[in-house]
């Protein structure tokens, strides 16, 4: 129980995690799943390759586009701008997804966010006026005390367009944030909160970079 302990949890505490066995719901390792796909589709993490350091060191801000994103059918159904006369727009969708694990590498919980839109010359026609937000905390978890708390508002912007490579609709920004609790039910003296975050900044050419936390 060493995350524990650089926690500050008491020996009581711990002792108590131990014995009642809700040591392994306890959060030790975070790391992010990057997937473009479809934003009506549910991310399920377990069921994706991980993201290298190089990559998410790569998204940081202001860092170049390294992915590229998939072309899909136009959704005409949510988009909040019309489309204008001309060449066909291309659509595309991006998704981030953080996820918790314990101390054997199992996920507590993941927290997703996609947004889906479309453009054409350098410049982005229509986008989902809100994103998609899915989240999960799986069964044997919430048993051992992990419960979702709703989202964050404090940490959400956008979507919103922003200037990109001289166009004033080049970027698309989106910022959510989620809310997520640890409380084993017999360890009354252990709670912990998480506030599993994901910043979207995609792009009229298709790219987008990424950044995240919890």
């Amino acid at each position: 129980m060493n995350a524990a302990k650089a926690n500050g949890e008491t020996e009581a505490n711990i002792d108590a995690l131990l014995t009642g066995g809700s040591w392994v719901a306890y959060p030790v390792e975070k790391s992010l799943v990057v997937v473009t796909s479809d934003t009506d589709a549910e991310v399920d993490p377990e069921t994706q390759p991980e993201v290298s350091a190089a990559d998410q060191a790569a998204a940081a801000p202001g860092a170049a586009e390294v992915m590229q994103a998939e072309t899909v059918t136009p959704d005409n159904g949510s988009m909040n701008t019309p489309d204008t006369a001309g060449p066909p727009a291309q659509c595309t969708s991006h998704n981030a997804t953080v996820k918790l694990q314990n101390v054997t590498h199992n996920t507590l919980w993941y927290y997703t966010v996609a947004e889906h839109y479309c453009y054409r010359g350098g410049a982005i026609t229509s986008y989902e006026a809100e994103p998609t937000v899915n989240h999960k905390v799986y069964d044997w978890a919430e048993l051992l005390g992990w419960s979702w708390e709703g989202a964050d508002l404090t940490g959400s912007k956008g979507p919103s367009l922003y200037s990109w490579h001289g166009s004033s609709r080049g970027g698309l920004k989106t910022w959510r944030r989620g809310q997520f609790k640890y409380a084993p039910y017999h360890v009354g003296g252990v709670t912990q909160q998480k506030f599993p975050q994901v910043h979207l900044y995609e792009h009229a050419d298709g790219n987008y970079s990424y950044t995240w936390d919890i």
